[in-house]
């Protein structure tokens, strides 16, 4: 029978898992998820969560009276009658049919799950691991069963017992470490609300989150949270991002602003218009890249996976030769032992979990830190890379212009050009208007202007209202057709730094002076190179900027910098670094998508209006750099973890196998040390929750609107252009 085997995610703990398209009814990854998806049901019948765990319950004291029973029969052994009477004969029958009768319902209650899994997977051709266990313990059983109707022979009844018990909550405990693993994703569900407040015809209706639709007017109330994005239409607002953005201070919004899904409503009732239905909002997003981050196998789990295909075989084999010598040479009791031992101490479990648990945890720990991976795969890419390659504008700077000083003529005052460039500049909203805005306005008393005109992409002009003299506010090329070329070689004019981006201000012909501009260095990009150069890491900049901006930058940074480069230059750069070996490129997620595709991983900054970026496979939710270094100290932190798990897994399962099938090991002893290795295991890889997150660095000395600022980095090329 051909079946697809598709990826889908286990109904209890949500972690990814092989199943058949033919598959009817919940999908679990181990008879953990299984048992305590019973147990810890919400739904259902009732009562039916509290006969689960009655039923484990009442299997460990079916297990402690077959255990009381079969000592009591291997008492004979030691201590042998030499005339036994009728009365111990009956006794010693009613102990094997009392170990029968308490036996058989641990079967049922524990082994049910174990026998319809291995089943369902034999059935396709796969031998499981639960299989493993089937058929030492079926073994056990069937022998034993065999022996109180012979009325001689050894009861294995108690090993059986033990096994499954200790199985069940070995797998219990395995359940449980990775619904801890979905943590992350279980937060982020209980931020989308269950139902929504719908505006239709001047009336609130209350509906399920479900039947919102994109274009549908909502209402959220004070302290609640936005479900999905929209537009704002009340007035004003005051939201909390910092759950999505990592933003700690709240933010404010007007009329006609966007609002991201799961944002904090901080003020009053308001009102938006979705843009998105809830599925489709930037929290809702956020969840479904979690997951799919999980569903994607990274390349230390496919090899897992690849040697657990002939992992189970070839246990098979050795137990069955195991079975065989030790049944030739010490009988068939001990044969039987052996060959439970090594199909005990054997279980993958620990190699199953190795690599998959640590990404899921890893993966869940990134994202409480607002930096979303699109696959494991990506995860471990990153502990691998040789080089980082950063954009400029928007990645190491903050992309903003910052309005620094003003080079004019000597007939005129400083401050009068600062009052007029400032009563222009409150005219536009060109980033350089604003920048001009936020520098002096708050410190210049405007002067009254009539007839503004704004010519895009140009400048600003505007006429005196104490005479009619026009001055004009805008880019060099623009102002040349109304300043003759004498104003323009002015000895003051020599002062000015061509390099940096800049704009004039002419008072009818004549030229009064020139404003000049830098963008400011994001205060904690200097920590960062730091940071990533004392990791052994070689650290470029790839950037469009002329080369003379690009030198400063270079200088302040200490790092190595291309500059002048279009798109295609920077995908041809990484092509070229990544023969030295492979490479993180920064960006933007926008302008630099050839170079993010190019590299081995990207890394999109501020994708919290979008969080599946095509070309980056790592998202920061935020602008803060200082997750970049923690982003790799905790994917070099999952890389050794899984390297040691899959160390433990071998090395454990290697040994043991080799114990037990020299006959050393007790079939209950391999019970318990496998269950051991798979927590030796989990433990390890749940540390990764509490990775720890570095205290924030001191970035005073390194404050853009500080004097002392020693980073002064300007964007080149806009001079042109206003």
């Amino acid at each position: 029978m051909n079946q697809t085997v598709q990826e889908s995610a286990c109904d209890f703990c949500g972690l990814p898992v092989l199943s058949r398209a033919v598959a009817q009814g919940p999908v679990y990854c181990c008879i953990g998820c299984r048992i305590a998806a019973r147990v810890t049901q919400s739904s259902g019948e009732s009562g039916g969560a509290s006969w689960m765990l009655a039923r484990l319950a009442a299997a460990i004291f079916c297990t402690i009276n077959v255990t009381v029973c079969t000592m009591v029969l291997w008492s004979n052994d030691f201590y042998p009658i030499s005339d036994p009477s009728r009365l111990n004969i009956v006794l010693d029958q009613l102990l094997r049919y009392t170990a029968l009768v308490f036996a058989l319902p641990v079967w049922f209650w524990l082994g049910q799950s174990l026998w319809t899994d291995a089943w369902r997977e034999l059935r396709h051709g796969r031998f499981s691991t639960d299989f493993l266990f089937l058929t030492g313990i079926l073994a056990a059983y069937v022998s034993s069963c065999v022996s109180v109707l012979r009325g001689t022979g050894d009861l294995y009844f108690e090993v059986a017992c033990v096994v499954l018990v200790l199985l069940t909550l070995g797998r219990w405990f395995e359940a449980q470490s990775k619904v801890q693993a979905t943590a992350v994703l279980d937060r982020m569900q209980k931020l989308l609300p269950d139902t929504v407040r719908r505006w239709l015809e001047g009336k609130v209706q209350v509906i399920p989150a479900a039947d919102a639709r994109q274009g549908d007017e909502l209402q959220v109330l004070a302290g609640e949270r936005f479900p999905t994005d929209g537009i704002l239409l009340s007035p004003r607002v005051t939201i909390d991002t910092q759950f999505l953005t990592g933003e700690s201070w709240p933010i404010e919004r007007v009329a006609g602003s966007p609002i991201a899904g799961g944002s904090l409503n901080l003020d009053g009732d308001v009102r938006f218009q979705a843009s998105a239905p809830i599925s489709g909002g930037t929290l809702a997003r956020m969840m479904h890249a979690v997951r799919d981050a999980r569903l994607r196998k990274g390349a230390y789990q496919q090899m897992a996976e690849r040697l657990s295909h002939w992992f189970t075989p070839l246990i098979l084999l050795i137990a069955l030769m195991a079975t065989g010598i030790h049944t030739v040479l010490s009988g068939w009791e001990t044969g039987l032992l052996t060959g439970l031992s090594v199909l005990l101490i054997a279980c993958p479990c620990a190699l199953g979990l190795a690599a998959p648990l640590a990404i899921w945890v890893a993966l869940g720990r990134a994202a409480e830190r607002q930096i979303l991976f699109r696959s494991g795969e990506a995860l471990e890419r990153l502990a691998e890379i040789h080089t980082i390659a950063f954009d400029k504008t928007g990645t190491l700077t903050t992309g903003q212009p910052l309005a620094t000083h003003i080079v004019g003529t000597p007939d005129v005052r400083q401050s009068r050009i600062q009052q007029c460039a400032v009563s222009l500049a409150r005219s536009s909203t060109h980033p350089f208007s604003q920048a001009i805005v936020e520098a002096w306005g708050s410190e210049t008393i405007e002067v009254p202007l009539h007839e503004v005109l704004v010519v895009s992409g140009r400048g600003i002009s505007g006429v005196l209202s104490e005479s009619v003299t026009t001055v004009r506010l805008g880019s060099s090329d623009w102002l040349r057709d109304f300043v003759p070329e004498s104003e323009w070689r002015q000895p003051w004019i020599s002062e000015v730094d061509s390099t940096r981006p800049q704009v004039w201000l002419a008072f009818d012909s004549q030229l009064w002076g020139v404003i000049q501009f830098r963008e400011e260095l994001r205060p904690e990009a200097p920590q960062m190179c730091q940071e990533m150069t004392r990791r052994g890491l070689k650290l470029v900049v790839l950037s469009g900027d002329r080369r003379a901006s690009a030198n400063i930058l270079a200088e302040s940074l200490l790092v190595e910098i291309h500059a002048e480069l279009t798109p295609e230059g920077k995908q041809a750069a990484v092509a070229e670094l990544r023969r030295q070996g492979p490479v993180l490129v920064v960006g933007d997620g926008i302008n630099d998508a050839p170079a993010l595709a190019a590299a081995d991983v990207g890394m999109a900054m501020s994708c919290g209006t979008d969080v599946a970026r095509a070309a980056a496979e790592i998202c920061l939710l935020s602008d803060q750099l200082d997750r970049i270094p923690w982003a790799y100290d905790l994917a070099q932190s999952t890389v050794q973890t899984i390297r040691r798990n899959l160390a433990w897994a071998f090395g454990y399962n290697g040994v043991g196998v080799v114990l037990a099938a020299c006959g050393w090991m007790n079939p209950m002893l391999a019970a318990l040390l496998m269950t051991g290795s798979s927590l030796a295991v989990i433990f390890r890889s749940l540390r990764l929750a509490e990775f720890p997150v570095p205290s924030p660095p001191n970035t005073t000395a390194f404050n853009g609107n500080s004097a002392e600022s020693p980073i002064q980095e300007e964007t080149a090329g806009c001079g042109t252009g206003f």
